[in-house]
Formats: structure tokens, C-alpha cells, sequence
């Protein structure tokens, strides 16, 4: 019986692969750190090893390095099966003799146990002779799916090897089997204390009370304001932003009140209070703060843009929906520390959206908190309605939301569009499909090109008013980030059955490193199953165009509809469902362009 042992410091995935391994007619041994994993390896060898890289303490690559010092274990067969998709640590473990590489976010049982199958005839083809396991020291003292029948919260259920080898098929049935990590009561607990607005800054105050009186001026506005240097200089850059810029520089408070308007002077205030309280909040390491605001800003600009478009009276509501929109999960990661660093590695483990990790492990997503919250803090209801609905489909929003349909779809749509434009970090790094959104919207191509030429310039500008401390020390641009895990030569051809209004080609858009080049690769978008083979025969026609011909293939099709044969065969090709996180999709990127890179130079 062949002997695996497998290494992963997360027990949602080692309990359900290795009973489906097992149910295989396996053997199998787990390993939660990679020192463990060291001592049972060479306790009693096995003949192959599955290894994640992203641990804590010593990872995956400490571990295979130290395989290779070690004379007994040097040639060892090694597969990583990991949700780490930077290509330097992937070509790093291939130096070190990895043979193969499965995303975790991607593969099947099926396809691990012919790479299992795989390797194990190419070591016994390299050592001239079948690795012998019948007189191999049984590991059957591993864990065993009984072991864990009784697991306190947020551990993974007990897997069958029928329910196991259903988790390793479905993201979404690997995150059913673990259990909430608290209880909805105390998380509710926790966070309302947390969620009491300090007492407002005087000079706050005095603003806000002015706006409310129909005798104010803007001269008794700017009188108070310049009692507070620090909110004058703010208001001023607010002022000279992009945003709200027209003509010549203002340098002045009372020119700055006179420009944005008392209506919009009072938001400001609301916005400014709102950053000043939460913006020092220490996150989880998985999030930058400043990377926060500045997703949150790109949201509030993109709306204001969209309610500017159905010529909305709004637009500056619409800028303050999309600042405090995840508000909630700023105040999950101050509050449940430990506990919401889980949620968030659950996510990237799993490649689903972030929302959906929250709902299953904390009973409830940071909209549902923000619904409690905004209320206690006595925001509008038009407010309200859009930051607790934005993540709903629009069939849905309808259904619920019908009196707020068209706002609560503008904050939708703004939040999708920023998460493609990647401007900022909200913890949550999933592409989603917004066709639907612009067409609720009436929003038109014109918009949404728009919207990518300045949003980020606009965002880059306002975000100097609202949190000039924070932005002037600086943090990497996410951009750059995603870029350095991409091949340097990231030239996609890009098929879509309707360009202007695909998320998957706004990314691309951000990150394509060489538009001189011909296409190293492909990626098609179909918005419904049924225009798949059109769109697969307008790539062929494009290649053709290029002066290329079977290009790796990315294949981007709707939810629920990923199983679908798609005859693509001797084309390299993955195929992801949307919504689809960063991660796969760079996974995906990387695995192809590394076959192809191997194929050219054999």
C-alpha cells in the first residue's frame, strides 16, 4: 500500500483529503507544522509527500530544503499542494526538487490521485527499480477521520471519505464542514462594545450643528473651522482634490467652505470623524490600514461617479456609503483579533469571497454588524440600506431592498469595480461579475471607461484630505504586488462577450506588462454558458490574427458552470468560475505560462 504523508497546518483541508486519500487505498500520515512532518519523514519514509508552503513557523520550503540535506529523504517525491501562487516560491521548491504543483483553490481528488500515481512512476523510472512498500512500517497510526468526531468550534467536522472526496471537489463543501469559530451572541457582544463612536471634536460639532441651520453661512462655517488648524488644512486639500477641484487653487478656508458646499461640508465632517476614529486601528498583519482607507475611498469616488451619472442629488451620500461600507470588517479585525485572522486565511485558502467565509464562520458578515451599528449611530436609512445590501445579487437587491434599489446597487457595483481596478485592500481580493449592476444601473461604456481612467487618480487625491497623516507615510501599491507574482511577460489576449462591463478584463487591463509583444496566453470571460462556443471561435480567430495558435487558455465561466466539457483538448487550459479569487486566478496565470515556458525550452 502506497504511504503519503501529508503536510498542512490547516485541519479543514488535512482531515478531509486525507480520508478521501484513504478511501483510495492509501496510507496516510498528517503532519500540522513542518517540524512534525521532519520527525515522522524520518521516522518511517514514505513514498511520497504532499506539502503546503505557506505555514507558520517553518515552511514548506524550510522543510523540503531540509528533506534534501537529509540522506534518507533527498529523493523523496515531493508534490505541493498549496494555496500559494507566487511564482518565485513555486520555482524555488522546483529547484529543490518539487515534482509537481496543485493549487488548493483548484484541483480534485481525482486529479491529485493520478499525480500521486504520476510521480510514483517517474521515481521508480529515475531509481531503476519499484519503490518497495509492502515491508514499509505501516502508518496507519496517523490521524484517522474518528479522531476528530468531537471538535470544538472552528475545527473541521469529522470527514467520511464519501463527504471528504465531495470537500476536495467544492470550495464552498469544504467550508460547510467547519464548524463557526463563536458563538453570534458573543461576537454581537463584543462588537457593540467596540462600536460606540468616541465623542465628537468640538470644532466637529460646531460644524455639524451649523449645517443643520438654515441661517448658517459659509462664512460662520469657515469661522469655526479655522479654530482647528489640523481640520482646516484637511478641509483645504478636500477643497484643491481632484474631486472637487474647478478653476484655480483655493487658499483659503472661506474659498474652501464656499467650493464644497455646506451640504457637502457637513459629510465631510461625518467622513473625516469616521477615519479619525477607526484609522489607527491595529489590524491583523493579512491588512494594511492604510490600504483599507484606500479601498474604501476608491468606493466612495466610484459611486459618487455612478450617482453622478443618473444625475442623482446624492452623489455625496453616495461618497460616504462607500467609505464606511466595510466598516464592519475594520471593526472585526479589532475586535476578534486571533479569530478573524482565521476567516481571513480560511478565505485565501479557499479562494471564495470573504462575505462568505464570515456568514459561515461568525454566523453573521461584516454588512449584517453594520446594520446594528449604523442604526445605534443614527445614520440615514438611505445610508444604511446600501452598506448592508451591497453584496447581494441584483435579483436579490430587488427582492430586498426595492425602496433603495438604485443606491444600494450603486455601492454594489462601485465595490466590484474597485476590486478590478485593485485600488486598495479591504482583506477581500475576489473578482465579480458586474454586467448585471451596470445594466440596473443604465450605466453605459462611456461610464465605465470613465471610471478606469481617473479613479485612481481621484483617489490618490482625496485620500491625502481625508487621512494625510496615514497617506503621507506611504504603503506599496497593490498593483505592484500582484504584478511581481505574474510572469514578467504578462501579454493576455483577452475574449469577452462584452468587454466594457468584465471584471476579468479591467483586471487584466491593470496588470498587462507588455502591450508591444504578441499574446503569450489567453483568457476567456463567457457571461452564460451558451455563448461559450462563439467565444471560443472568435479566440481561434484572433490567434489567427496574432500570428499565434493554441495559446494556454484561462477560461472564465459563469458560477455553477465550471463541470462543463469544454473539448479544448491539446490546448493547455484551466477553468475558474466567478466570482474567482486573486489567488486562483494568478495560480492559474503562473501554472500555465510555467508549462509553457518547459515546453518551449524542451
Amino acid at each position: 500500500m502506497t504511504a503519503i504523508l501529508l503536510v498542512d497546518d490547516m485541519e479543514l483541508f488535512r482531515e478531509p483529503i486525507a480520508a478521501a486519500l484513504r478511501s483510495r487505498g492509501f496510507e496516510v500520515r498528517t503532519a500540522g507544522d513542518g517540524h512534525t512532518a521532519l520527525r515522522l519523514a524520518r521516522n518511517q519514509v514514505p513514498d511520497v509527500v504532499l506539502l503546503d508552503l505557506a505555514m507558520p513557523g517553518m515552511d514548506g520550503l524550510s522543510v523540503l530544503a531540509a528533506m534534501r540535506g537529509d540522506t534518507r529523504l533527498k529523493d523523496l517525491p515531493v508534490i505541493l499542494l498549496t494555496a500559494v501562487a507566487e511564482r518565485d516560491y513555486v520555482i524555488r521548491a522546483g529547484k529543490l526538487g518539487a515534482r509537481h504543483y496543485l493549487l488548493k483553490t483548484q484541483f480534485s481528488i481525482d486529479q491529485l490521485v493520478t499525480r500521486i500515481r504520476l510521480v510514483l512512476v517517474e521515481h521508480a523510472r529515475q531509481t531503476a527499480q519499484v519503490s518497495p512498500t509492502s515491508d514499509r512500517p505501516s502508518l496507519s497510526g496517523g490521524s484517522s477521520a474518528k479522531d476528530s468526531l468531537a471538535q470544538p468550534p472552528g475545527e473541521v467536522e469529522a470527514p467520511t471519505p464519501d463527504t471528504a472526496a465531495e470537500a476536495l471537489d467544492s470550495p464552498s463543501a469544504r467550508l460547510r464542514m467547519i464548524r463557526p469559530l463563536i458563538k453570534r451572541s458573543e461576537m454581537y457582544d463584543r462588537i457593540d462594545n467596540a462600536g460606540e463612536l468616541q465623542a465628537l471634536s468640538p470644532t466637529v460639532s460646531k460644524v455639524l450643528k451649523l449645517t443643520e441651520l438654515e441661517s448658517s453661512t459659509t462664512e460662520d462655517i469657515a469661522k469655526v473651522i479655522k479654530q482647528d488648524s489640523a481640520l482646516a488644512i484637511k478641509v483645504l486639500r478636500l477643497a484643491n482634490s481632484v474631486a472637487f477641484s474647478r478653476g484655480q487653487p483655493i487658499d483659503t478656508v472661506d474659498r474652501a467652505v464656499t467650493r464644497l458646499g455646506i451640504a457637502q461640508i457637513r459629510q465631510s465632517m461625518l467622513n473625516l470623524n469616521v477615519i479619525q476614529q477607526f484609522g489607527t486601528t491595529n489590524l491583523c498583519g493579512r491588512v494594511n490600514i492604510g490600504r483599507f482607507w484606500e479601498h474604501s475611498i476608491a468606493c466612495g469616488i466610484i459611486a459618487s461617479h455612478l450617482a453622478g451619472h443618473r444625475n442623482s442629488e446624492q452623489s455625496d451620500l453616495a461618497f460616504t456609503m462607500g467609505l464606511v461600507h466595510d466598516l464592519g470588517r475594520l471593526l472585526f479585525m479589532q475586535e476578534l483579533g486571533e479569530v478573524y485572522e482565521q476567516v481571513l486565511q480560511t478565505a485565501d485558502e479557499l479562494g471564495l469571497p470573504l462575505e462568505q467565509v464570515e456568514s459561515r464562520l461568525l454566523m453573521v458578515n461584516h454588512a449584517d454588524v453594520m446594520d446594528r451599528l449604523l442604526h445605534t449611530w443614527h445614520f440615514p436609512k438611505e445610508l444604511i440600506d446600501p452598506v448592508v445590501f451591497h453584496h447581494l445579487s441584483v435579483a436579490d437587491i430587488r427582492h430586498m431592498a426595492a425602496k433603495r434599489f438604485q443606491e444600494v446597487v450603486t455601492l454594489a457595483l462601485a465595490d466590484r469595480l474597485s476590486y478590478a481596478l485593485l485600488i486598495g485592500d479591504s482583506g477581500n481580493r475576489v473578482l465579480y461579475p458586474i454586467a448585471d449592476y451596470c445594466d440596473a444601473l443604465g450605466v453605459d461604456a462611456e461610464v465605465i471607461a470613465r471610471i478606469e481612467e481617473v479613479a485612481l487618480t481621484e483617489t490618490n487625491d482625496v485620500k491625502l484630505a481625508l487621512m494625510a497623516e496615514s497617506a503621507e507615510s506611504g504603503w506599496r501599491d497593490l498593483r505592484e504586488e500582484v504584478r511581481e507574482r505574474l510572469p514578467s511577460a504578462f501579454n493576455p489576449l483577452i475574449v469577452s462577450e462584452r468587454p466594457p462591463f468584465d471584471s476579468v478584463r479591467i483586471w487584466c487591463g491593470q496588470l498587462r506588462v507588455s502591450s508591444g509583444d504578441s499574446p503569450n496566453m489567453a483568457i476567456v470571460h463567457a457571461f452564460t454558458s451558451a455563448s461559450i462556443p462563439n467565444l471560443l471561435n472568435r479566440l481561434s480567430r484572433q490567434e489567427q490574427e496574432e500570428g499565434v495558435s493554441l495559446l494556454p487558455l484561462v477560461v472564465v465561466l459563469p458560477e455553477g458552470t465550471d463541470d462543463i466539457d469544454l473539448h479544448l483538448y491539446p490546448r493547455p487550459h484551466r477553468v475558474l468560475s466567478m466570482p474567482v479569487s486573486e489567488s486562483r486566478l494568478v495560480g492559474a496565470i503562473n501554472e500555465l505560462l510555467d508549462q509553457a515556458a518547459v515546453r518551449h525550452a524542451a
